[in-house]
């Protein structure tokens, strides 16, 4: 790995800033920060579990025979903010770099323009000796609207705005099923009540047909009190199915009335 003087002295960084110079590394800033939806802002406000990609300030050309690392930024990391796809810039490069910034925290973390957001380093490939000399490759270099253009189609397409978002993900499956059942339970339990009704009045009726057809005419007293037995089980039967109806009624107006139920934090799901 070589110390920070030999950025300066390669001109690797195009555009740098004297102050991100480190002992052994350099940290690029943030130019653009591409929102979930694509658009470019110089500052964002990232929620909890959000994610975004940021592209850098600086141009970096890396000679034949040198590659660079980027790392992750360790101070952001203790302030909830995690950089991925991080890695090797190989030797031939001529652009800008970028990287998706995860919150991992509890609370929103803005996002400035000029913000530090990654740590690169420089190393000497393994086959070249100490006093060898490095040349630019003759290429041209990256275009700044086709690289943005690019990291923007890559956001849209592959991330949500709430990325590894638990807790809404869980709350939008639980109003979805409390919807769903809520649903099917106004619909079918009228439908049952009033089968249940009916299959109880032809069920009386039945007996009472029976009754009248088999009952002998010396047993038309049994068969009077038979009668008026059955008619104050009818009587009490249809009592139960207008308490029933009125409990279905009151039953449908809440449900109506209220809301999913809130889902479980993340904690108590385990």
């Amino acid at each position: 790995m070589l110390i920070a003087k030999e950025f300066e002295r390669i001109g690797l960084v195009v555009d740098g800033v004297r102050d991100q110079y480190r002992s052994a590394s350099y940290d690029p800033t943030i130019w653009k920060i591409i929102t979930p939806n694509g658009d470019e802002v110089d500052s964002y406000k990232l929620p909890p579990m959000g994610i975004v990609e940021v592209v850098s300030k600086e141009r970096f050309r890396i000679p034949v025979g040198l590659c660079c690392l980027a790392h992750v930024k360790t101070s952001l990391c203790n302030e909830g903010l995690l950089t991925l796809n991080t890695g090797i810039i190989d030797p031939g490069w001529n652009g800008r770099v970028s990287s998706f910034i995860l919150n991992f925290g509890k609370d929103d973390r803005l996002l400035l323009q000029g913000g530090v957001f990654l740590r690169v380093t420089l190393h000497r490939m393994s086959s070249l000796n100490a006093d060898d000399t490095f040349d630019l490759l003759e290429t041209d270099p990256q275009s700044d609207r086709s690289y943005i253009a690019e990291r923007r189609r890559n956001i849209v397409e592959r991330f949500a705005p709430e990325f590894l978002n638990l807790q809404k993900i869980v709350k939008s499956a639980v109003a979805e099923t409390f919807d769903k059942y809520r649903q099917l339970l106004i619909y079918y339990v009228p439908i049952g009540a009033v089968l249940l009704a009916l299959l109880t009045f032809f069920l009386n009726f039945g007996i009472l047909a029976l009754v009248q057809k088999w009952v002998q005419p010396n047993d038309a007293a049994k068969s009077e009190l038979l009668r008026a037995s059955l008619e104050r089980r009818n009587d009490a039967e249809d009592e139960q199915r207008r308490l029933l109806l009125e409990r279905l009624d009151r039953l449908e107006k809440r449900l109506n009335a209220i809301g999913p139920p809130s889902a479980p934090s993340p904690q108590n799901a385990k």
